[in-house]
This record gives structure tokens, C-alpha cells and sequence, in this order.
């Protein structure tokens, strides 16, 4: 997912991201309870931080360490 960042403005949250995804993943993603769509009519989903910690692990499993630098400038 691409979460809106501190300096995008889009929105009060930081736990909200793009829904630019298959419809597919994102009904599973709400479903294993990661994200909520809201209405399947918004372009934006909000990620649970059961979802962010998933990320978080997927990510450091894949060597991708450039998101500690935004969480630590937060």
C-alpha cells in the first residue's frame, strides 16, 4: 500500500493509503482484518496497526529499511 505521508495533507491520519489496488487484495486485506475500505466508493483505504506491523515485517523481510527513516522523523 502507499500511505499518505505527514506532509501530504490529505488526511488527519497517518494510517490511511491509496486503494490504486486489485479489488481482489483488497477485499482479502478487510477481510483478514489489515485494512477498512469504508465505503467501496472512496479512493482511500484506512490500514488497522495490526496492518502496519504486518507491513513493517514484510518489509524488513525483504531488506526495504528506507520506511524507518519516515517513522523516526515523525
Amino acid at each position: 500500500m502507499t500511505r499518505f505521508g505527514s506532509l501530504d495533507g490529505f488526511s488527519a491520519s497517518e494510517n490511511n493509503a491509496w486503494k490504486g489496488y486489485p479489488f481482489k487484495v483488497l477485499n482479502e486485506l478487510e477481510e483478514d482484518g489489515f485494512i477498512n475500505q469504508g465505503s467501496h466508493r472512496s479512493k482511500s483505504v484506512y490500514i488497522y496497526e495490526v496492518g502496519l506491523e504486518q507491513a513493517k515485517v514484510l518489509l524488513e523481510k525483504s531488506g526495504i529499511e528506507d520506511w524507518k527513516n519516515e517513522v523516526t522523523n515523525e
